[in-house]
């Protein structure tokens, strides 16, 4: 590993010649000594089977060229070999679950051996390991039955490797292993056998440390420059293969120079600028010793005042008389005022030529380098930024009440005076800071701005080629998963500079944001660090050298850069990607002094081919209106220019042939800035632009009304302003091609007026939106925004009550929407890309919440007994309803009341429900006359039924209602909404063969209505929750279902205390309602119809012996029809207690012989109905003698007369074929 690169200045001579020639970049280097040199080091080690490769520095960069070039190397030398494994663990799929770094070392080995192509089990339970961490937002995993498959594994890569040279390249290993274990644990034959290699590479020194023994210790400890230099440019290679990889489109050698070209670009734009900006200042200024003899004015170190400043560096006291006015409230805030001033007379006499500089200089970064550490002691926050930011808010805020409180005295006047110095002093201190990084740390915003800005620099040149629309279907189509796959659309050029920087980062060329390195020959952050600090990616030229007039090379520029006041960095010829420049297309001038722009408006007329114009985080305050010449222009960026009031001070007047006055420009950026207005006719000029940032614009108070005639634009964002009044809904429905919407504000508050509400309905483009801080919009509307698919930040809505999102293509919904204090109301009606719900991070729900997931959005029907309701075809929408949340449900704090349907929106239904209604009707045409004392006709939903003459048994919709209709998968993750749930309808499922048991517990069911689910065998299995609350239960046309309610083997029937009601028809295989011993206190009616196999209607399980009486309290009335062959109610002869049974109706039911023993009260009697030659036939017992009733008399028939019947049945012992 290494710790410093050097090159010397004849190797740096070489390098540059060479990297001159754009073929040297392409395949050159292959050829080269120090290729040759990099080859030979990295498989230095003779006789050895395995090989650590941490690649370079703490970050083990170039890891990945380090291993494919020592593959290709033991290749040449030792090979052939049977088979080479590459194995990534950063690709494992279950990288994030419990399964251990060897489980998944054997999945990976297996897949490249190609164990697993033919293997269903793996697929399945790797699809359903990752269906079940994206549903659940990674909180859950399917890791037990995984981890017991890569067990079985290990034979099978052993049997498939035994006697095999093979070679075994494991990337990205970030788990400490064992070597031994790979054998044991993996089934990989050892190394030495065959022989074979293995190289393994880690993702830090931390994970070598470790794994290694003194038996493995084979590591490369050391690269050198050009060792580097060759890893860069091998590692360009595998970027484009990574591009084209994900891609697909063009081919490797185009992928490699559109690499070569975005490479190249995003390394002029590096600033030496270490993460600490003291390191930064400290290594940039080279202060040579004083000489003996020098008779400039002596300065003490521990003094410095204004008046010890050279005349050359007029200015700087000002900011010292500052620190020391600070100094006494906050030494660290003096310190950086010092250090600011150091900065600047680095900057404003860099050679110190000066009378004095040379001393100041000397003695006051003596000074600063005394009381660093002294005063980080008196830092109250993390850096020196927050410090300063935090210090400036206050002592404007104490300024404010200072001026209020002054009078018109002169030592008042004296007073105010020193105030406004110290804030204008802070104020450009802190700018200096806010272009540093925080930390050295990479957060995401940096992340996303730097990507951002650095894709649209690349379109703008041209350099990225567009996607065909056939590939990019095709790549949709095969990468739409549960993973982050690049999916393109109509931004493909965006999409493709993102798949090029993933590539970038991924083979450690660049890293985001930029590294500010406090050293040059230091890479560890990344490639194009190194090159661009050795001076090796572009020409250099000085300072004064290109504002020489009719500079004679100027024509032949590509892209030109000034950080820093260091000098111009100058693009390769050869970078012209294909066509000779005219001209430079790219000015990039970065944190330079104010000199600069005094002959900027001499340079942009030299450069009319210009595409690119980054002025950022400079002190520009306006345009020169030589601006106009650069008619092909097309990004303007203007970030961080804090001194910037008025961008375009001047007219707008092109010359030429232009005589509509009107500019190119695609992207303006003044995020940060100090512009507080704009022009009326502002944008009337710029009808093409397409993207307008104004992000952090602290002073801005109102836009143009110019802004309606943006009708190109696709990305506006307004954050964080002094807008007071926004009245531009409209203007945002008439810009047609928006894309994306962001609006949040944390200065002052937006202020709407009398407006409460913010309508962007049927918007055809609108991709994202955001709003912040927008305190008096109480609603939101996105209805038919069909493209709208995200809205990642609604925040600090403090007063919004009315969100609608219905019928846009929103893929996830933030958790802190539904969290929103005061929201009463949130429609998600017809969204059918919705794919997961966050209900594990709920704390409340909107009073009234309707989700649609159909198309047409009419899944849901509201209704005002139920205010929240959901509609899916997909019911792991609730895979992230957890145990929580089922709490959180019964403690009132959300879904007090909801009405949920599981339902697939297929057509395809009606078709099994059109068959089982035509089996009705035509039994009912066969049955209507035989019966027709007893029943009726009547319609439910179209469906013609036979029922009794009283009324139907009762099932109610509670306030907790779901609804399930399953027929493409099983109805997976509703158990805990089950467990809540108090109503249940289940209809035309296809997968469910039991209720009760893996689907939910029911813990909270009162009602259960099952009809048409043709695979369930078991209604209940395990009731030991739902027996206290169930009270009725309808069941129809279940045509596997042998019995209502059977327990496990070896335990008992479970006591259903509630059960009111019990309705089972056309149920064929039906062979018994409950068990012997199971107890119904409250049931109060019992109907069974159509159930041909039944022969007992309570059944001996075979586990217990089964009571001689029975109670049914509450019994009032039992219905048995069309059951020909039962036998009894009862298996065995038992007694029955029911005093409030009244009527007992049977027909066809002509194998039952017996009716059940009585203890009932004397005078009592249950009246039955049915056939006279049913009646006739039935076996009454003998009269005991001992006072009971008589068998025969507790029933009183009351029969029909005869001609109602036809003839009787015969007796057939099974109806099942």
């Amino acid at each position: 590993m290494a710790a410093s690169f050097p090159l010397d200045r004849s190797t740096l001579d070489k390098w540059r010649d060479h990297l001159q020639d754009i073929n040297f970049w392409r395949k050159g280097y292959l050829n080269s000594d120090a290729y040759y040199s990099l080859r030979k080091k990295l498989v230095a080690y003779k006789h050895v089977h395995v090989q650590w490769n941490v690649g370079v520095g703490p970050t083990a960069c170039f890891t990945q060229a380090i291993s494919s070039i020592i593959r290709e190397e033991k290749m040449r030398l030792d090979g052939p070999f049977d088979h080479v494994i590459e194995v990534d663990m950063e690709q494992a799929s279950w990288s994030w679950t419990s399964l251990n770094i060897y489980d998944r070392l054997a999945f990976k080995v297996a897949e490249q051996l190609g164990l697993l192509a033919l293997n269903q089990e793996y697929n399945r339970l790797k699809e359903e390991d990752d269906e079940l961490r994206y549903y659940t937002y990674g909180i859950e995993h399917g890791t037990d039955a995984l981890r017991d498959l890569s067990r079985s594994l290990a034979s099978q890569i052993n049997q498939k490797l035994l006697g095999k040279r093979y070679i075994l390249a494991v990337q990205n290993l970030n788990w400490p292993i064992k070597i031994d274990a790979l054998t044991q644990m993996v089934g990989l034959p050892p190394a030495t056998w065959g022989p074979s290699f293995w190289l393994v590479s880690t993702t830090s020194e931390f994970v070598y440390d470790q794994s290694s023994s003194s038996d493995h210790e084979c590591v490369v400890q050391s690269l050198s420059g050009d060792d580097i230099l060759m890893l860069t440019l091998y590692s360009l290679h595998q970027a484009a293969k990574h591009i084209y990889d994900v891609i697909g489109d063009k081919d490797e050698q185009q992928w490699h120079l559109v690499a070569l070209w975005c490479f190249h670009y995003a390394a002029m734009l590096l600033v030496p600028f270490s993460d600490d900006i003291t390191d930064s200042i400290f290594n940039s200024e080279v202060v040579p010793a004083l000489p003996s003899d020098n008779n400039e004015i002596a300065i003490s170190s521990s003094s410095l005042y204004d008046e010890d400043v050279p005349s050359s560096l007029t200015g700087l006291e000002l900011f010292l008389r500052v620190a020391n006015r600070v100094e006494g409230i906050n030494p660290r805030i003096a310190y950086l005022c010092r250090l600011y001033a150091f900065d600047k007379a680095r900057r404003l006499d860099p050679r110190s030529t000066g009378r004095g500089v040379h001393q100041f200089k000397t003695v006051l970064r003596q000074r600063l380098e005394k009381e660093n550490e002294a005063t980080l002691k008196h830092r109250i926050k993390q850096s020196d930024y927050s410090e300063l930011t935090l210090f400036w808010q206050k002592y404007v805020e104490k300024s404010k009440q200072a001026i209020q409180h002054c009078g018109a005295l002169v030592e008042d006047l004296s007073r105010l005076n020193k105030e406004y110095e110290t804030t204008t002093v802070l104020s450009e201190v802190l700018s200096r800071f806010r272009q540093q990084p925080s930390g050295g740390k990479l957060r995401k915003d940096d992340i996303i701005s730097h990507k951002h800005d650095l894709i649209c620099q690349w379109a703008a040149q041209g350099i990225l080629p567009t996607i065909n629309r056939s590939v990019q279907e095709t790549t949709f189509e095969v990468t739409n998963s549960y993973h982050r796959k690049i999916k393109f659309n109509e931004d493909n050029v965006y999409q493709v500079g993102n798949a090029i920087l993933e590539a970038f980062l991924e083979y450690s060329l660049l890293q985001l944001p930029f590294p500010y390195e406090a050293k040059a020959d230091d890479p560890t952050k990344s490639a194009a660090h190194f090159l661009a600090y050795q001076g090796l990616i572009a020409e250099q030229l000085t300072i004064g050298e290109i504002w020489v007039d009719q500079h004679s090379r100027l024509e032949h520029m590509q892209w030109i850069s000034h950080m820093d006041d260091q000098g111009w960095q100058i693009s390769r010829e050869w970078l012209s990607h294909g066509h000779r420049p005219r001209g430079p297309t790219t000015l990039v001038v970065r944190r330079c002094s104010p000199s600069f722009f005094a002959k900027l408006g001499q340079l942009l007329p030299k450069l009319p081919y210009l595409h690119v114009l980054d002025l950022s985080y400079t002190q520009v305050e306006s345009l020169p209106p030589s601006i106009c010449y650069l008619q092909k222009l097309q990004l303007l960026l203007l970030k961080g220019c804090h001194k910037l009031a008025n961008p375009f001070s001047f007219p707008i007047t092109l010359p030429g042939k232009n005589i509509t006055n009107k500019v190119n420009l695609l992207n303006l950026d003044l995020s940060y800035s100090n512009v507080e207005t704009f022009d009326s006719d502002f944008f009337q000029n710029m009808p093409s632009l397409q993207e307008l940032l104004l992000v952090g614009c602290s002073d801005l108070v109102e836009l143009p009304p110019s802004i309606v005639g943006l009708s190109s634009l696709t990305t506006l964002k307004i954050t964080r302003t002094r807008i007071k009044s926004f009245h531009y809904w409209e203007i945002f429905n008439k810009m047609k091609k928006l894309l994306s919407l962001e609006l949040i504000n944390g200065i002052g508050g937006w202020e709407f007026g009398t407006e409460e509400e913010l309508k962007l309905e049927g918007h055809p483009t609108l991709r994202s939106f955001s709003l912040v801080a927008a305190p008096y919009i109480r609603r939101l509307s996105f209805n038919g925004c069909r493209k709208l698919e995200s809205v990642d930040t609604l925040e600090e809505l403090d007063a919004l009550e009315e969100l609608d999102l219905s019928a846009t293509g929103i893929k996830e919904l933030p958790a802190h929407i539904p969290n929103l204090p005061r929201l009463r109301q949130l429609l998600l009606i017809g969204v059918p890309a919705l794919r997961r719900f966050p209900w594990h991070a709920l704390k409340r729900l909107p009073d009234i919440v309707c989700l649609d997931q159909s198309l047409e959005g009419n899944g849901v029907h509201c209704s005002p007994q139920v205010a929240q309701m959901v509609s899916t075809s997909n019911s792991r929408l609730f895979y992230s309803f957890f145990s929580h949340s089922a709490y959180l449900v019964r403690s009132g704090h959300f879904l007090k009341s909801f009405y949920i349907q599981v339902k697939s929106f297929k057509a395809r239904f009606m078709k099994t429900n059109d068959e089982d209604d035509m089996v009705t009707s035509n039994m009912l045409q066969v049955s209507e006359s035989t019966y027709a004392d007893v029943n009726h006709q009547y319609l439910t939903g179209g469906v013609s039924m036979l029922v009794s003459m009283d009324d139907m048994l009762p099932f109610r919709v509670t306030e907790r209602h779901v609804e399930i209709s399953a027929v493409d998968r099983y109805p997976a993750g509703l158990t805990h909404l089950l467990e809540v749930t108090k109503s249940v309808c289940m209809m035309n499922d296809t997968h469910v063969t039991s209720l009760s048991g893996h689907l939910s517990n029911f813990n909270d069911l009162e009602e259960c209505k099952l009809r048409r689910c043709h695979r369930m065998v078991h209604v209940f299995e395990v009731a030991t929750c739902l027996g206290n609350n169930l009270k009725n239960a309808c069941v129809s046309y279940l045509k596997s279902l042998t019995h209502f309610y059977r327990p496990p083997y070896g335990r008992g029937a479970t006591k259903f205390r509630a059960l009111k009601h019990i309705r089972l028809e056309h149920c064929p295989r039906l062979e018994g309602f409950m068990p012997c011993d199971c107890e119904l206190p409250s049931l109060v009616t019992l109907d069974i119809l159509f159930c041909y196999n039944l022969k007992a209607i309570f059944y001996n399980n075979g586990h217990h012996s089964s009571p001689r009486h029975y109670q049914f309290p509450c019994l009032q009335k039992i219905r048995l029809q069309e059951l020909p062959l039962l036998e009894h109610l009862y298996v065995n002869d038992a007694i029955l207690t029911a005093p409030k049974w009244e009527e007992f109706q049977v027909r066809g039911c002509w194998s039952l012989h017996r009716l059940p023993r009585l203890h009932q009260q004397p005078n009592k009697t249950v009246k039955v109905s049915g056939e006279q030659a049913w009646w006739a036939k039935l076996h009454w017992d003998d009269d005991q003698g001992d006072n009971t009733p008589h068998h025969r008399s507790l029933y009183e028939p009351s029969l029909p007369p005869a001609f109602t019947f036809v003839r009787e049945h015969f007796v057939i012992k099974s109806y099942l074929r």
